[in-house]
């Protein structure tokens, strides 16, 4: 569970870290676009800068997205630890219970045996 969850982690991860620099490589692009240009803008530094910009838009909100998909992951993983935390101490406590029975019996048999 934990390794896969560490698997899912690094994957997020990694596809934020892609975005990011993809959003490094756009917005190089842009600000030389922006630099190269003239008072009047061609129709195609237009819709370079337009599709670029677009481009942008697209990652902004699939490096968003994956953020929360993070969270999530780390909420699964925070309640699956308390899940285990939990049964683990049911399991301790009917384990001491179980001692305890078995060591009253064992002094009742010495008492009357």
């Amino acid at each position: 569970m934990i390794i896969q969850s560490n698997d899912i982690m690094a994957c997020i991860s990694n596809e934020i870290n892609q975005h990011k620099k993809k959003l490094i490589e756009l917005n190089q692009t842009l600000s030389e676009t922006l630099a190269q240009s003239h008072a009047v803008s061609s129709a195609w530094e237009n819709t370079l800068i337009r599709s670029t910009s677009a481009n942008i838009q697209v990652h902004e909100k699939s490096i968003k997205k994956l953020k929360k998909d993070r969270e999530v992951e780390i909420v699964r993983i925070v309640q699956f630890s308390r899940n285990v935390r939990e049964a683990l101490k049911i399991a301790f406590q009917l384990n001491l219970e179980v001692q305890l029975q078995q060591k009253q019996h064992h002094q009742q048999f010495q008492q009357n045996g």
